[in-house]
Formats: C-alpha cells, structure tokens, sequence
C-alpha cells in the first residue's frame, strides 16, 4: 500500500501520518485508512464498523494474490468462478477486494453472528453487489466451521479464523510481542474458538474432506485455505495435514509465509486440495546453455509424431497436444515416451492408462500443471532435455537429479533449463 500517494488523495488522514509512517494504534485510524483504500482503488463505499475487527487490506491483498495464483493455472483446464470466504465477518473483505480486483468472480461469504451479518449485507446492498456477493448466515448449520454446500465449482476458499482459545490465551501471548499493541476491538466471534486456530483449521480441514465425499465434482479443481496467525502453530497444522495425506483423504498442501511489503505483522498461509492439479512454483536448481526458438519448434514437432503414432494404435488413450500463443501443453494418461511404453508399443501390447497429466512447455518453462507421480513428470522431463540435447543446442549432460518427489518444475530459458521447487 502506497501511503504516501493515498493520503494525499485522501487528506482526512493527515491527522494521522507523519514523517512518512501512519498511526495505526487506534481502532479509528485503522477503519479511516481502509475505508479510503477501498473507495480509491476499488471505486467502493465502505463504512466500518466500529465495533469489530478492522482488516489490515496489506495482509489480505497478499492472501487474495497468493489464492489467485495457484487458481490461475487451473482456469485454462476447468472453469471456476466461486470464492468462499468462511467468517466474512462485517467487513467481507475478501468478497470485496475478491470481486474488485477479479470481475469475473463471485464470493459466498460466511458468518456466524447476527450483528456482522446484517452489516456485511448493508455493505453488499449499497455497494450494488448483490449478484456478485452472498452474505450466507452460517450459525444454524454447525458448530463447527462448514462450507456451503453448493451445485458449483469452487474455486478456493479463504478464511482468517480466530487465533485464540479464550481470553487468558490472549493475554499469555499479547506478554511477548515487543511492542505495544494497537487498539482491537472485536466480537468473542472473531477472536476466540474453543482449541484456537489449529483446531479451527482442523475443523475446516475435516469438512472440507465430507465435501469432496459428498459433492466431489465441485471441488475438482478447488484449493482449500486459511491464515495462520502464530507462528507455532504451523508446525502442529503441518503434522495434522501430514496424517491427512498419509491417510489419502487429501492428496497434496502448502504451507507459505506471506510476502506484504511494509508490514511488521507476520502471517502464514495453509492450502489443501483433494485433487492433483499442481501448485505453481519456479526455483531453479539446473542450468544449460541452449536456443530456445529453434529448440522449441524441435520439441514441438518431435512431440506431433509421437502423439500422432498413439492415436493410430491407441485411440482409447487420452493424448492431446496443442500449440497456443507460443506454448505447448501436453495432456496425456500414457507416457509414451518411457521405455516401458515404447516396448509395449512394438508389440502392441494392451497399455493401461495412468492418471492423466498435464504439462506446459512455455517459451521459459515446462511445467507440471496436473498428476501425482513425480518419477512420470521427472521422466517427461528427461524425454524433453533429449530432444534438447539431439538438436545439438547443448553440451551439458543430463543433470543426476535426486528423485525426492520435491521437485515439479523443469525450466528452460534463453540461456537455462533448470529443475525447480519444492512441495
């Protein structure tokens, strides 16, 4: 957030910066700076409440971007246009920065208590937003935190659940912080749940898992999300998800640390799915000299005759290649390019089919955009570096590359071809 340039379209909150630093410590500063964000960058007219917590939009933009991010690889392969924000609050921040930023979408926002109900709704109403947001009175369904039940595709869910047990939780922990804390004013609601913010994100983990039994479809492409306030306690969700996974009730998570540029509050992030779309990630760990113009159309031709001889023989098989706006996407539940299949192929043998994976080979980057099996994606991987190296773009062998099942993408650039991130 650029305070500098806000301010000065928004001279109220002068009173408040100084020397280059805004005064957060009052729960009206606090409510003052959001509200003019959101009328200047978002063309909406907010008025908080008082009453209730104040959202940091800095913290809340990064969670948005970083849900966005992983969403937006999906969006080529399966259509996904709902949000879901568990405990909107008064404020429905996430709806509102959601909708503003991304047009196309629209929010389900939950919320247990009356009070901020019916404000979340006051600012829907007078902001015409109505077909874009639903406040949904979540209180009667459960104790415990549930999603929607809905007939649609799911994007991702949000949620900033509450961080403390009680009271007394609040007051052990406020005894470390190093500095003052600002003015926070709240409902019991936003603040406490019996067991905290583990048992909170324990409980979301749990129904997230009923509503993939029960309406898998929706959920196909959908990654499940919440903040993490303490830091401590990413370890324990860590381990919980971990059991989860072990257990096949999940297929994959992600933990981060989220990246607000002026901020001193540290926030994590935890993510989930039930589904092998893969998250998407790029450090680099291998580099190899090569032109990457003359290379891919190599690549891409090589990839035409392979997949035109699977169609041939196999066209129960599901191999498709398309070339669109310079990039390559492989999609296949077959890799024929392992020497398992290439002798099953002369023979003719009957080959089953495999999950089907998805790869995208852009001008920088092949990535692994869909499956499960880390040695099938190292092995296309290695197929394509083949390519490479037969052109004779290359000198560079073929990197010994430990198979932890960690890495998922291989890149290549101009001058690189390089093996990145970690789950």
């Amino acid at each position: 957030m650029d305070l500098d340039r806000l301010v000065a379209k928004n001279p109220h909150l002068k009173p408040y910066y100084r020397d280059g630093s805004y005064d957060f410590s009052s729960t009206e500063a606090q409510c003052l700076v959001a509200e003019a964000y959101l009328n200047t960058y978002c063309g909406l007219k907010v008025n908080l409440d008082r009453r209730k917590l104040c959202p940091r939009i800095p913290n809340r933009l990064s969670y948005l971007n970083w849900c966005e991010e992983a969403a937006g690889v999906i969006s080529e392969f399966e259509t996904a246009q709902l949000a879901i924000d568990i405990g909107t609050g008064s404020s429905a921040i996430y709806p509102l920065l959601g909708v503003s930023r991304h047009p196309e979408l629209h929010f389900i926002g939950t919320e247990i208590d009356p009070e901020s109900i019916a404000w979340a709704r006051k600012i829907v109403t007078e902001n015409n937003l109505e077909d874009k947001i639903c406040i949904l009175d979540s209180a009667a369904s459960s104790h415990r935190p549930t999603f929607p039940r809905v007939d649609e595709n799911i994007r991702y869910t949000m949620c900033n659940p509450p961080f403390y047990t009680n009271g007394d939780d609040l007051y052990e922990r406020s005894k470390f912080k190093n500095s003052k804390p600002n003015e926070l004013l709240s409902s019991d609601s936003e603040m406490f749940y019996e067991g905290g913010e583990v048992q909170f994100i324990k409980d979301l983990l749990h129904d997230s898992i009923e509503l993939a039994k029960e309406k898998p479809e929706t959920v196909k492409a959908c990654w499940f999300s919440s903040q993490i306030g303490i830091k401590s306690n990413c370890f324990e969700v860590e381990s919980v998800l971990n059991e989860a996974k072990a257990a096949r009730k999940i297929t994959q998570f992600r933990i981060d640390k989220l990246q607000t540029h002026g901020s001193s509050t540290s926030r994590w992030v935890v993510a989930w799915a039930t589904h092998w779309w893969r998250w998407p990630t790029g450090k680099a760990i291998y580099t190899v000299n090569l032109d990457v113009k003359k290379v891919h159309h190599e690549i891409f031709q090589k990839l035409e005759k392979e997949l035109a001889a699977i169609e041939e023989y196999y066209p129960q098989l599901e191999c498709n290649l398309q070339l669109s706006s310079g990039n390559i996407i492989v999609r296949t539940n077959v890799p024929f390019w392992t020497r398992k299949y290439r002798r099953a192929f002369l023979r003719r043998a009957r080959i089953s089919p495999i999950m089907s994976n998805i790869y995208r080979i852009e001008t920088c980057r092949i990535r692994w955009v869909h499956g499960c099996d880390y040695q099938i994606f190292y092995s296309f991987c290695k197929f394509i570096f083949g390519i490479v190296e037969q052109s004779g773009r290359h000198s560079q062998p073929w990197p010994n590359v430990a198979q932890s099942g960690k890495s998922q993408d291989f890149v290549y650039r101009s001058e690189t071809l390089f093996s990145g991130p970690e789950d």
